[in-house]
């Protein structure tokens, strides 16, 4: 793992301009990119914030610096290196989960949880040692694996601690690295198996690559679904690259934290659209 040797500089620059300059940015010459196989559209989310830390990925690094620190002129501006040993790709996407003690990491195909410090500032060595989880390496970096197209933490996951995991071959898989890390919780597709036919089809690889997903419950949800009354938390949208959007309804975490309040609005919805479907077919 090659670590790069930086001291503490200054800026004069105001806030936030002088956050360009810091050397968390700062990418060795002699620092070559990890193979990747791949060179088509990729997601990339390598900058992110945890209440006064900033995070930044910078090859197979995962860097950590104070904000507080970097907005003073008169504090040294440095940056420590988290040193997880399971991230052993070159990083594309950072997650991190709602109580910010675990950050999901995604390469082109290989994904891993590290266990984030509690703090930027520890010691004086540049290295903070985090313990690391490889996720599905059965799944997610054996050779032929479909290229991992987005990642994210289930905000009503119990204990903050469900991922989710979509592939470009629109397969959406739920970890829990607390349970286990090996082997998905639940998978879902959000294309329907096709039948074998002899005629010709006109679908293209467009049609059936997925490049992205969201849940429709609100991001970091502390109130469980509190508020709603359909279906809209417990629903999954999926991206594909031609444009089309596709819905998976009902998807929950394995491990659920939600409002009895919801529960109760829910089964109302269900019967009064049970009720205005009988009155129809009886006319």
């Amino acid at each position: 793992m090659h670590i790069q040797t930086h001291y503490p500089t200054s800026s004069d620059a105001p806030w936030p301009q002088s956050l360009r300059s810091h050397p968390i940015f700062d990418v060795p010459e002699d620092l070559q990119p990890l193979p990747n196989s791949y060179s088509g559209p990729q997601r990339r989310s390598r900058v992110l914030f945890r209440d006064s830390d900033i995070l930044v990925a910078v090859n197979n690094q995962i860097r950590i610096a104070s904000l507080q620190e970097a907005k003073s002129p008169r504090s040294p501006r440095s940056y420590k290196t988290l040193h997880a040993p399971q991230v052993q790709f070159q990083i594309e996407q950072m997650v991190l989960n709602a109580d910010g003690r675990l950050l999901a990491v995604a390469g082109t195909h290989q994904v891993a949880v590290v266990v984030l410090p509690s703090s930027s500032r520890g010691g004086r060595s540049p290295l903070i040692e985090c313990k690391s989880i490889r996720v599905a390496p059965f799944y997610y970096g054996a050779k032929g694996s479909p290229r991992i197209a987005k990642l994210d933490w289930h905000p009503l996951g119990e204990g903050n601690t469900s991922l989710f995991v979509l592939t470009a071959d629109a397969l959406l898989r739920e970890f829990d690295v607390t349970m286990d890390a090996e082997e998905p919780l639940q998978t879902f597709s959000f294309l329907q198996k096709r039948k074998k036919s002899n005629t010709f089809n006109m679908d293209d690889s467009q049609s059936t690559e997925t490049v992205s997903f969201t849940f429709g419950c609100s991001n970091y949800d502390a109130q469980g679904a509190r508020g709603t009354s359909d279906w809209t938390p417990l629903t999954v949208y999926g991206l594909l690259r031609n444009g089309d959007l596709y819905a998976l309804c009902p998807v929950c975490p394995s491990r659920i934290r939600v409002d009895p309040v919801f529960i109760t609005s829910l089964e109302a919805y269900v019967r009064g659209k049970e009720a205005l479907a009988l009155n129809d077919s009886s006319l």
